[in-house]
């Protein structure tokens, strides 16, 4: 394919790699040049580059909102160079950018893209609206950081491996999986429960709830900024357990 006569939105969405891994494997890496619009390829020096560049990638999560300033997704980093390069981002936050360098130009000019680490895409709005309801998920692990890895029944803190999910009201009675309905227990504790009630046993330390969606990015997401977490705390209500 001719560089020269491709804009950069049909080359980036014709030929932007799916998998992060696969961004910097090959020893070239593509960018439009910020000035010309034209692709040039430049060899990555060692093996060494690729790999710190992989690394910092890998490092890099994003958190991505609609028009309307609503947790929309975290994306990875790759994700969000591609909505940069094709032109979606509607605005930005941050005090801190990282910015990802690519080919050179035929006037000498490398390509580059400055990611903030808070964006809002553009068209995101019905994507938002097609999301279902925040997942409470099978391996526990953000039930057990909303409730601070502590029992509802005993009030221990403990590690993850002595703790598991209980439901207030058992399955066996007709209790749903959901996070109104379930609670972080000691393994002891949720042994001797089994199937009583809680009047039956012993009173709720705590009381479940949903978490917000700003609430469920902050129990989701890996490595979050200060400016993201700043973002995100801005939203929760005065009954969250992560204030």
């Amino acid at each position: 394919m001719d560089f020269r006569h491709a804009s950069p939105c049909e080359h980036l969405t014709r030929n932007f790699p799916r998998d992060p891994k696969n961004l910097f494997i090959s020893p070239w890496y593509q960018l439009p040049s910020a000035k010309t619009g034209f692709f040039s390829q430049v060899p990555f020096n060692s093996r060494h580059d690729t790999q710190e560049t992989l690394n910092m990638i890998a490092k890099h999560t994003i958190l991505a909102l609609d028009i309307a300033g609503n947790p929309w997704a975290w994306l990875s980093a790759q994700e969000a160079i591609h909505y940069y390069a094709i032109g979606k981002i509607a605005w930005e936050l941050g005090e801190e950018e990282t910015v990802f360098r690519g080919g050179w130009s035929r006037a000498g000019v490398q390509s580059m893209i400055a990611v903030k680490p808070i964006i809002a895409v553009a068209g995101s709005s019905i994507m938002a609206k097609m999301l279902r309801p925040i997942p409470l998920g099978h391996d526990n692990n953000l039930l057990f950081k909303r409730d601070r890895y502590t029992c509802a029944y005993c009030g221990q803190v403990l590690g993850r491996h002595d703790l598991s999910r209980d439901h207030v009201l058992a399955r066996s009675r007709g209790g749903e999986d959901s996070w109104m309905n379930c609670v972080t227990s000691c393994r002891r504790c949720n042994c001797s429960k089994d199937a009583k009630l809680v009047s039956d046993f012993k009173p709720l330390q705590y009381v479940p709830y949903a978490p917000c969606r700003a609430e469920h990015f902050l129990l989701s997401g890996r490595h979050v900024l200060a400016d993201q977490h700043d973002f995100l705390a801005a939203s929760l209500p005065r009954h969250s357990r992560l204030l």
